[in-house]
């Protein structure tokens, strides 16, 4: 195989941990990320929610302060009057769960709010039509052979699904932040259905798009850009559910975040930040990092795109906004890679102002006090490690991601210890981005005294497909989470649960949302030096002390 070295850093790079503080330099009429306008300058590609504004006084709505609907209307449509305005939504693919769709949260982040920080939306009179999804945060499409991007700049939406849009309902809420390595991804995709989870567990459930890559982590202090927009946009969304949830049957004191991967990372990142506390009742972090990188790190991300687009000078923040939001997508750089897939690129930062410091330092200093449940699956990166690596491979491997740290890792990963160099290379990877970074945060939360649980995804059971080795792999538990097997391996096939697959289903999203209505989660309370976890499998299990001596060689680092 060939092995590519040129863009790969030292680990000691990667793993850096030195926060900078975001600088208020004084940038004055170079400022372009606060804007009291909403202008469109024309730079974005939608031609969608326009139904979002008015001439209205956005002190007063004129809707009623009970928002919620009588339980006796029609299923197939309902209006709900949020702070906003009125949405109408529809019935879901599951009986008695209704569904509301392409609810705006914050103000498109067109023209002038480009880089900004998240605005309310303009309140809107008329019914709102909210049965259909809307446009996912443009991206780079991830299939095709042609480069090209999906989706808008305005899309800064969530959607709803409720078994009972009666308000005073109070049932417990269930936020998901998607992943996609804060690059790609969508509150809309079919795997993210909530209308399985909210029926089966009476939840209410809520996704929300938030802006990617480039658009939504761009870091420029010398523009008055502070970065982490992305997350702004999360915590507006989070405020957006303390205000209106109760309308659509749920308890806003009881509102539980979720994510996986990137949503993870995210998700852990709320966690620490204090502008979010008090928005949340419990966090369930799935397969993401709880240390944020540093600002530094997003800054000079931002100097390379605005190279790339010829946006420097003192014609940049005028370029900045008017370049195309394709060209934009299409020159953002992805970060700083290796072959381990250990560098990180867009997404939360220590900024000094939004998060202070790292979520693990906030959680180890008692400084968040919600119940706090982390997990990885146990095999995370075997499904994308190449199958057929050798043992010169793997070494290869190793020197160029960990460079002077290389003769210990490979020490601590003996490629005779495992069945195929492959397979070490993925329990190495697996170690060291999931099951040890789960292992730290773990001990971080259990340390500032907040109630602590650990997991680990096991099930490999599923159905037989054609040329699919059982992994317990990356995402994969979210199949059984949502209940929407449809999606499993990318969809596009008739897949049959077996039996097993149906009970961990049901057994996940039980335990899901006892966490979101405040029963904790079921399994062992975290406790230090002992590493307690639940297995999830069919059936479940219990155990302690998971991947002790790799983790141990790894914590030097996380």
């Amino acid at each position: 195989m060939t092995l590519r070295s040129a863009s790969f850093v030292p680990f000691v790079a990667l793993l850096s941990s030195v926060a900078f503080a975001c600088a208020d330099d004084g940038a004055g009429d170079d400022e372009i990320g606060d804007s009291s306008g909403t202008s469109d300058s024309g730079t974005s590609d939608s031609g969608t929610s326009d139904t979002n504004t008015s001439d209205t006084d956005t002190s007063d709505t004129g809707t009623s302060d009970t928002g919620g609907v009588p339980c006796e209307e029609d299923p197939d449509q309902a209006t709900i009057h949020t702070t906003y305005g009125p949405v109408t939504g529809g019935a879901s693919d599951v009986e008695g769960v209704r569904r509301f769709s392409n609810i705006p949260y914050a103000e498109p982040p067109i023209g002038l709010l480009r880089f900004a920080a998240p605005e309310p939306p303009t309140p809107w009179q008329e019914p709102r039509d909210a049965t259909e999804f809307g446009p996912r945060c443009i991206q780079l499409a991830v299939s095709g052979d042609d480069p090209s991007t999906v989706g808008s700049e305005d899309c800064l939406q969530l959607n709803v699904w409720t078994p009972d849009a009666c308000e005073g309902a109070d049932h417990p809420v269930m936020v998901f932040i998607h992943g996609g390595g804060n690059a790609v991804g969508s509150a809309v995709d079919p795997l993210y259905d909530g209308a399985i989870l909210a029926g089966a567990q009476e939840a209410v459930v809520v996704t929300l798009n938030y802006r990617l890559g480039a658009l939504g982590w761009f870091a420029a202090t010398e523009h008055g850009i502070p970065g982490n927009n992305g997350l702004r946009d999360q915590i507006l969304a989070l405020e957006w559910v303390r205000d209106n949830i109760d309308r659509f049957g749920g308890d806003p004191d009881r509102v539980m975040i979720f994510g996986e991967s990137a949503g993870a990372v995210n998700t852990c990142a709320l966690v620490g930040a204090p502008a979010a506390a008090g928005l949340f009742s419990a966090a369930i972090v799935q397969s993401g990092t709880c240390r944020q990188q540093p600002f530094a790190d997003l800054e000079a991300m931002s100097q390379e795109l605005k190279v790339s687009l010829g946006c420097t000078g003192d014609e940049a923040p005028a370029c900045l906004l008017s370049v195309a939001a394709e060209d934009l997508v299409f020159a953002a750089p992805n970060g700083y890679p290796s072959v381990a897939g250990l560098g990180q690129g867009w997404g939360p930062c220590v900024d000094g102002e939004l998060l202070p410091k790292t979520t693990l330092e906030a959680l180890s200093a008692g400084e968040v006090d919600v119940p706090f449940v982390v997990g990885s699956n146990r095999d995370e990166t075997f499904q994308d490690t190449p199958p057929n690596l050798t043992a010169a491979d793997y070494q290869t491997l190793v020197t160029i991601s960990f460079g002077f740290l290389a003769n210990q890792v490979l020490a601590a990963y003996p490629v005779d210890d495992y069945p195929t160099p492959s397979a070490a290379w993925a329990s190495l990877t697996t170690d060291l981005k999931f099951v040890c970074s789960a292992r730290k945060a773990a001990v971080a939360s259990a340390q500032g005294g907040a109630p602590t649980w650990r997991y680990q995804f096991s099930f490999d059971d599923y159905t037989t497909l054609p040329n699919t080795p059982r992994y317990a792999f990356h995402g994969l538990e979210l199949v059984y989470l949502f209940g929407n097997f449809s999606a499993i391996f990318g969809g596009g096939f008739d897949y049959q649960p077996n039996a097993g697959e149906l009970e961990l289903s049901l057994a996940m999203q039980q335990a899901w949302s006892e966490v979101a209505a405040g029963a904790g989660f079921p399994g062992p309370s975290y406790e230090i030096g002992v590493d307690p976890y639940r297995d999830i499998d069919v059936p479940n299990g219990e155990g302690a002390g998971l991947r002790t001596a790799q983790c141990d060689f790894w914590d030097q680092w996380l």
